[in-house]
């Protein structure tokens, strides 16, 4: 579906990218990982258009391509989430889900009432029950990227691309994406999965890359490789020194807990003084 080969990307003249290969197929779920300033959001921006690729070539269906901007991958159905999605204006819900793909009547006026139906039942499919007629920017964070997603799968993209989608969400909206991620997959939809947590990784992912420095240093089978084995990948270290210590903080669910900001140790108190 999706091919980058050798692609190469500098950014203030420092390479973000370096001779990176990527492959996606056809209902793959696949894993993007890699640490904060890794190249994760770099490749993604390659693969939609943001970005141009220094060097190294871009293949959609097997045909060798080069985006314009992202609205010519959005036209040959790559859709993206955005990590940081914000709402555009005083859109209401449904016209953000249907934004210049307005149901129109005969006189070519939008048609509010189908629009807004369209937009119900929509989200209601994805487990999102919000009045589509109030304006996207007065919900919560957690809701507006929901609908993000939701607007994403209404495209009929072929291709979705997640950057960390799971980042402001509640426990259960997590539930919830991954619910519709699944359905792309039973769709043959295929999805690229951004994230550093390993805990999402594993759970919706059946395929994963490694980012590090601007490279690709693993490929392969999400059953493939240990959580210890993705975390050395990730920082560059011998597994077995990774697995000698907590993995905690890569799941994205105890990292507080390690952080300590106080100790006592051998601690006396006298009763008298």
């Amino acid at each position: 579906m999706l091919e980058a080969v050798r692609v190469t990307k500098h950014l203030a003249g420092t390479p973000a990218l370096k001779g990176v290969d990527f492959l996606l197929e056809r209902g793959q779920v696949h894993g993007l990982a890699g640490v904060d300033g890794a190249g994760k959001s770099t490749l993604v921006k390659v693969l939609t258009g943001v970005y141009q690729p220094d060097q190294g070539l871009l293949f959609h269906k097997g045909e060798p391509v080069r985006f314009k901007g992202t609205q010519d991958a959005q036209q040959r159905g790559i859709s993206t989430v955005h990590q940081d999605a914000r709402p555009a204006g005083a859109l209401s819900v449904s016209a953000s889900l249907f934004r210049g793909r307005e149901p129109r009547n005969r006189l070519g006026l939008v048609c509010s009432r189908h629009m807004h139906q369209a937009a119900s039942r929509l989200l209601e499919s994805l487990g999102i029950f919000i009045d589509p007629r109030q304006e996207l920017r007065s919900l919560s964070p957690d809701i507006q990227k929901m609908v993000a997603i939701a607007r994403a799968v209404n495209t009929d993209a072929r291709i979705v691309i997640m950057d960390e989608p799971a980042s402001s969400l509640e426990p259960s909206d997590i539930d919830t994406l991954f619910d519709v991620i699944r359905g792309l997959h039973e769709r043959d939809v295929a999805v690229i999965y951004v994230s550093h947590q390993l805990d999402e990784l594993y759970q919706i992912c059946n395929r994963i890359t490694v980012l590090r420095d601007g490279e690709a240093v693993h490929t392969g089978l999400m059953s493939g490789i240990s959580p210890a084995g993705l975390v050395a990948a990730m920082l560059g270290r011998r597994p077995d020194a990774v697995r000698r210590e907590s993995l905690a903080a890569f799941t994205g669910k105890h990292e507080a807990a390690r952080s300590s900001v106080l100790k006592a140790e051998k601690f006396f108190r006298h009763a008298h003084e």
